[in-house]
């Protein structure tokens, strides 16, 4: 399994507006937040089976599909279009490693971490089972 950790830079809200709700149901808001000292931490591990997983320690906390981070996970996984030569059969295991690695390579350049200046990765770890 991998395991990639990152410090979420706490935040307050010091002035919120709502102007309106978008189609897709979520709201247009505009706010200003200034920085605080306190920060969580958010951990991404690998599983060993398909599918998405998210824990809380606090049971007030959704840990489904009307959590956020929840759905960012599943967006992000959902918006990828894989071309495969036609003369490509279903398992061939070389079309299956460039796959993951264009899906490393691609998701490197769609996140880059400038977009998100809070969100920095303090402690990577990975380890090999075989």
């Amino acid at each position: 399994m991998a395991t990639a950790v990152v410090s979420a830079p706490g935040k307050i809200n010091l002035t919120l507006d709502i102007l309106g709700r978008r189609e897709d149901g979520y709201h247009e808001m505009e706010m200003l937040m200034h920085a605080v000292s306190l920060e969580n931490t958010v951990r991404l591990t690998t599983l060993d089976r398909p599918g998405i997983r998210l824990d809380c320690s606090n049971p007030a906390v959704p840990t489904g599909e009307k959590n956020l981070a929840y759905r960012a996970a599943q967006a992000f996984f959902a918006a990828w279009r894989i071309v495969v030569p036609s003369s490509t059969s279903t398992g061939c295991p070389s079309i299956v490693r460039c796959t993951i690695m264009l899906l490393f390579l691609l998701s490197a350049q769609i996140v880059p971490r400038r977009m998100f200046p809070g969100c920095g990765v303090s402690h990577t770890r990975h380890t090999n089972h075989t």
